[in-house]
């Protein structure tokens, strides 16, 4: 990691300072003269400098407004809730601020394992989303709670193979086949009715009787599924007053309470979603567990092992550790300027960080960041890198121009990866592949025509 590109994120976050009351830049020079010997100074640097900051700023502003509508109840989601909890407990407490913050041991696949029985139509629309296109179809019957012997039977009663790879076309007609088989209906009715009963009573034992939730955000589906299991347990079922995101891609579901955005929303600052790399960004916000796979008897969370790739290991207990400190240290030099009222850095202040480390990240950052082991869908299936080298053949497959010609034709132009994994975060691997400026500018365009798909066809409302 060159000093350069440190002293750069420095310069951003003093002219922050300059257009607020609080000290962001001499408490990233703190953690970062602290920790320079025995930390990896690329990852320090981003750390301290972006997301520390980044995540700090976040919190503050939840903070803020739970302060101005006497919330005094934030539970924060699991997994991309769990570093900003830390940050929060320390605001909260170095500050006196009178908020109870909660780690929520929660995730997309522990509440929608119940959902069969909730909501038919709900659970299979989600089952169905756009994370298990071209996953093998077995991962979809996993994801529904059934076992390996019950989803071979099914699948051999609709005659498909459990490896076989569904495309957008074939889609909707395997969601037709299983909505009808009397066997896959059985079978996730009571994977269904089993998750319910340890999903009760870990809300029994830890929903506060009036919260609002935190999560990093995009499609508002934890807030849903909260919605629609209180309301059948018949328990606060008016008590979710909102659900503060980092950035969200819809607006509310109908039913649903408000959803509040810090940084993009599809009425707030959508541009700043074209660069934007939400994959990268949870990798930000990393827990050191794995995912909330259900609940026991007693409810109880079972956790999932911590997702890895060749061998590689991401320690996110690093991480949470420098943001928790940079927080701590944050609050205690900042002490003079609370008045027991937090004034939220404005998102603007932060926008100049994000953008400079995800779009246009330095070899050394891409490297490192790139390593990550992640996977996008609901039961960690795919996994993959955020960002590697990639060959000329997999940046042609996966060109704004291929693809846009394989939408009109409807082709499968996905192909590259069942070859070698998905590729998450590719400003980083235009990096590592030293890519021409031709190739960034395709993948401009691919980002921008993404954003103009979601603003004009995925907006709810």
């Amino acid at each position: 990691m060159t000093d350069v590109r440190t002293m750069r994120y420095r310069q951003i976050l003093k002219s922050i300072d300059r257009r607020s009351i609080y000290c962001f830049e001499e408490t990233s020079a703190m953690i970062y003269r602290k920790h320079l010997d025995s930390l990896d100074s690329t990852f320090l640097s981003v750390t301290s400098h972006v997301t520390a900051p980044v995540l700090t700023s976040f919190v503050m502003w939840i903070l803020s407004d739970a302060q101005k509508q006497g919330i005094e109840n934030l539970l924060f989601m699991a997994r991309d809730g769990f570093v900003m909890c830390k940050i929060a407990k320390a605001l909260c407490d170095i500050w006196e601020l009178r908020i109870k913050c909660s780690y929520f041991s929660v995730s997309r696949r522990s509440l929608r394992s119940s959902m069969f029985i909730i909501d038919k139509e709900y659970a299979m629309e989600k089952l169905f989303d756009a994370n298990f296109q071209n996953a093998p179809v077995s991962a979809i019957l996993a994801a529904a709670g059934l076992n390996e012997a019950q989803a071979t039977e099914v699948l051999d009663g609709i005659g498909l193979d459990k490896d076989y790879r569904l495309d957008a076309r074939e889609f909707w007609a395997a969601k037709y086949k299983l909505e009808n088989n009397s066997k896959f209906n059985e079978y996730a009715t009571k994977a269904a009715a089993k998750a319910l009963v340890g999903v009760e009573k870990y809300f029994d034992k830890n929903a506060p009787e009036s919260f609002s939730i935190v999560d990093s955000g995009w499609s508002g589906s934890i807030q849903e599924c909260f919605q629609k299991l209180l309301s059948h347990l018949a328990k606060l079922q008016k008590n979710i007053v909102k659900g503060y995101y980092f950035g969200t891609l819809v607006n509310p579901a109908p039913g649903t309470d408000e959803y509040h955005s810090y940084y993009f929303s599809p009425q707030k600052s959508f541009r700043r979603f074209i660069c934007f790399s939400i994959d990268l960004f949870e990798n930000m916000c990393a827990a050191d567990h794995g995912m909330v796979r259900g609940y026991d008897s007693i409810g109880e969370p079972i956790l999932a092992e911590l997702i890895s790739c060749k061998g590689l290991a991401w320690n996110a207990g690093q991480q949470i550790m420098i943001c928790t400190e940079y927080a701590r240290n944050f609050a205690k030099t900042n002490m003079s300027v609370t008045s027991k009222a937090i004034q939220a850095p404005d998102s603007n202040s932060i926008e100049p960080l994000i953008r400079l480390f995800m779009e246009r990240p330095t070899q050394e950052e891409a490297r490192v960041f790139g390593a990550i082991p992640f996977s996008r869908d609901v039961i960690e299936n795919q996994v993959s890198v955020l960002a590697r080298k990639m060959t000329k053949e997999e940046f042609r497959m996966c060109s704004f121009f291929y693809r846009a010609f394989g939408q009109i034709l409807r082709r499968r132009t996905q192909k590259y990866r069942k070859q070698s994994g998905t590729v998450y975060w590719m400003s980083g691997a235009l990096v590592l592949s030293e890519a021409s400026i031709l190739r960034r500018i395709d993948l401009w365009l691919l980002n921008f025509a993404y954003f103009l798909k979601i603003k004009l066809f995925k907006r709810r409302g």
